[in-house]
């Protein structure tokens, strides 16, 4: 094969595959656009539905669509069924498109083998980032160390009497009011199961004897398991102000195998749900 002919070669394989990727672009515009608008199959074939539904033949396509309308109305229990299992593609599809758009990659992330503690995948594991309700996991591990401590003094059991907290009547809380009583038990429940805010400030005021001297509890405690990029501002996790309270994926990994050693957190870990007073919580 000579020079010329080699040539030949190389410009027909370049245009071969731009023909390719020019079908792959349609063929996916037109597979979004389809996404975006699905068409209504059963729009233009009525004589098709009609015979599907053993429908009794009829002399035109008017009296067709009639009798297709007639079939197919739907009962109240089947438009009920219906709303309450209907998947939206197209909203779904558009919500993808919207995530995407905003987020295109995981801020950070890992994956550890528990047993072996080898890290299997990990994306800017070092990256501070704000963990928000995350900081709940050190506020229980926290109360749950000061009750190891007490050498039975504190137990699960031990009543709380719920004070004005940063957490009390904020989203995302359980309804604690001040005033009212509860376990020690029931405010880690409603910590770990409902992610509830108030009960994370109920407890640090209670084991911190006030939220600003358990917060340093929680900075010092950070930095004893080794937690060095870790910075705390309050027990839940909420936004104070501009600033939050941030960790990175490595100082969570740390705290996560600690609590995963713990018998009582594993258990609310694993709840569904649960009753406190006169309340059911789900997770």
């Amino acid at each position: 094969m000579n020079e010329f002919e080699r040539a030949r070669l190389r410009l027909f394989l370049t245009f071969f595959l731009f023909a390719v990727f020019i079908f792959c672009v349609v063929f996916g515009i037109v597979k979004v656009c389809r996404q975006l608008n699905p068409p209504d199959v059963n729009q233009n074939q009525p004589e098709i539905i009609a015979a599907e539904q053993n429908i009794s033949p009829v002399k035109n396509k008017a009296q067709i669509e009639k009798a297709v309308a007639q079939k197919t109305v739907p009962s109240a229990k089947e438009k009920t069924d219906a709303q309450e299992f209907k998947l939206d593609d197209s909203k779904a599809f558009r919500g993808i498109l919207k995530a995407w758009r905003r987020y295109k990659l995981p801020r950070c992330g890992i994956l550890v083998d528990v047993d072996s503690g080898r890290v299997l995948w990990s994306y800017h594991a070092d990256k501070v980032v704000p963990i928000a309700s995350l900081s709940k996991m050190l506020t229980v591990y926290i109360a749950l160390e000061e009750i190891k401590k007490s050498r039975g003094v504190i137990t699960l059991d031990n009543k709380v009497k719920i004070t004005k907290s940063s957490g009390i009547g904020r989203e995302g809380s359980f309804g604690f009011v001040p005033g009212q009583v509860f376990s020690v038990r029931d405010l880690m429940k409603a910590a770990t199961v409902r992610s509830a805010n108030d009960a994370a400030s109920s407890l640090a005021v209670y084991f911190g004897n006030g939220e600003a001297s358990f917060v340093k509890m929680m900075n010092q405690e950070a930095q004893k398991l080794g937690m060095r990029n870790s910075r705390f501002l309050n027990p839940h996790g909420l936004p104070s102000g501009k600033k939050d309270n941030v960790s990175t994926m490595n100082d969570l990994i740390i705290l996560s195998l600690k609590l995963l050693k713990n018998p009582d957190y594993m258990q609310w870990a694993k709840m569904n749900g649960a009753k406190i007073g006169n309340k059911t919580i789900v997770s």
